[in-house]
């Protein structure tokens, strides 16, 4: 009974993931490519799976990729694009508590899709392709899940207001 009960919130939630990233995509007069789409619907499922953001040096994680094996490599430079994706598009200000540049995660984020694509296309993996995009489109992706986060906070004022409504009337 569980795991049917965890497929059918893990089924729910990409469809409310995806509309969400569908509704932020039309609003920002973006398309992307269902590939890209999907990409991203999976990377915030697995961020809901395991919302920890590593309190780490991203800049000194790419630096040292060269020290570890092709497939560890590989999903590295994914996790620290993914996690630069995230920081940038719904934490952008932490870039600031952080007293660094306000581009680094940005710019971290773009290395490391774009090295992964290079090791990719090396071994001629289909997959190369998706991070060259990711790469090149960080900035309008990472505007995606900032339109994302925007939306969920105005939705919470809408509710609060509502709320307010409501007992002023009883």
């Amino acid at each position: 009974m569980d795991s049917n009960h965890d497929a059918s919130f893990n089924h729910y939630a990409v469809i409310q993931i995806q509309e969400l990233i569908r509704e932020a995509t039309m609003l920002n007069h973006q398309e992307l490519h269902e590939e890209i789409e999907s990409y991203l619907v999976f990377m915030l499922m697995r961020f809901m799976k395991n919302p920890q953001l590593a309190e780490s040096t991203l800049a000194i994680e790419l630096l040292e990729q060269h020290l570890h094996s092709n497939e560890q490599q590989k999903e590295n430079l994914q996790h620290i694009g993914d996690k630069c994706l995230i920081y940038q598009g719904f934490y952008p200000r932490f870039a600031i508590k952080k007293s660094v540049n306000p581009n680094y995660f940005t710019s971290i984020g773009k290395s490391a899709y774009h090295n992964l694509y290079q090791v990719l296309e090396k071994h001629h993996d289909a997959n190369s392709q998706l991070f060259h995009y990711l790469a090149d489109d960080f900035q309008s992706l990472s505007k995606i899940l900032f339109t994302i986060e925007q939306s969920k906070h105005q939705a919470r004022e809408q509710m609060l207001l509502l709320d307010k409504i409501k007992k002023s009337r009883y």
